[in-house]
């Protein structure tokens, strides 16, 4: 096949792509969600439906859960597991109010064993929590508030769902192109590594996003954002980084720096602990 040729299929495979992404359905928050949050809706393209991602995320959280019951990493104190979802119903509470289709979520968290400093919450509303988090915040209810909304505003903004489509067509769309070009699969590693990063400026505003509707989440649940920012001078506590690291951090993380949500989410608890603040 001639070179035009080969170039030929790869825009009509890119073309394909663009008319599946024209094809989403209305994922945007409601004008209800973009009131509470006090700023426009943004424009969001989805390449896979709302019930699918809803799917994958309650698939991938069965399994999940199914292999840590098997390694027995499942915390099994109830009166822990008790403490922590009074703080994730008061904020499922409000992510109904703002998001209500999150209404029809199986809404679900478990506590797992495990040293490491993180929480997720899938599409569907299924969430964990690490002892590791735990700890560091000392079951501090504010502290865990902020970071429970700010996995929690992950969900409800979508960024899961964007993120498994927009995975799904580019690897599809770079396989399609190493298969024109007749391309090794070390190129086409370094392809795919070259997209991650040019998706990164993504996710560091998706952090961005999950920070606002998070600490605003967490507000009007009842709890001091004030007090839950500063979770992120427990976050700077570890150890520091080399310098070169953390000089490329910016660019090189999918997350913005620990500097700058600290200096971000304390802006952000000041204005919202202020008396007929915008969550409020």
């Amino acid at each position: 096949m001639t070179r035009s040729a080969h170039t030929g299929r790869v825009l009509a495979g890119l073309a394909l792509v663009l008319a599946i992404a024209g094809c989403s359905d209305a994922g945007a928050p409601t004008a209800d969600a973009a009131s509470f949050k006090g700023q426009p809706p943004k424009v969001r393209v989805h390449m896979i439906s709302r019930d699918l991602s809803r799917m994958i995320g309650e698939r991938g959280y069965a399994e999940l859960i199914e292999s840590l019951e098997q390694q027995e990493r499942l915390e099994t104190n109830a009166r822990l597991q008790q403490r922590v979802e009074v703080i994730a119903n008061r904020l499922v509470q409000q992510a109904i109010q703002a998001y209500p289709f999150s209404q029809d979520w199986s809404w679900e968290l478990r506590i797992v064993k495990d040293d490491e400093i993180n929480a997720s919450c899938m599409p569907g509303g299924k969430m964990t929590l690490n002892t590791g988090l735990m700890a560091l915040t000392r079951m501090d209810e504010h502290k865990l508030a902020t970071v429970l909304g700010h996995e929690i505003a992950h969900a409800l903004l979508e960024h899961g769902r964007a993120s498994i489509g927009r995975s799904a067509v580019t690897l599809g769309t770079l396989q399609a192109m190493a298969q024109s070009f007749k391309m090794g699969q070390l190129r086409l590693n370094t392809l795919v590594e070259g997209m991650e990063r040019v998706t990164l400026p993504l996710e560091r505003e998706h952090e961005r996003e999950a920070d606002l509707l998070g600490m605003q989440l967490m507000t009007r649940a009842g709890y001091d954002p004030v007090r839950g920012a500063s979770i992120w001078v427990d976050m700077k506590g570890d150890e520091p980084a080399p310098r070169l690291a953390q000089r490329l951090e910016p660019y090189l993380s999918s997350h913005p720096t620990s500097d700058e949500r600290l200096t971000n989410l304390t802006e952000i608890a000041r204005v919202l602990a202020t008396p007929g603040g915008p969550a409020r």
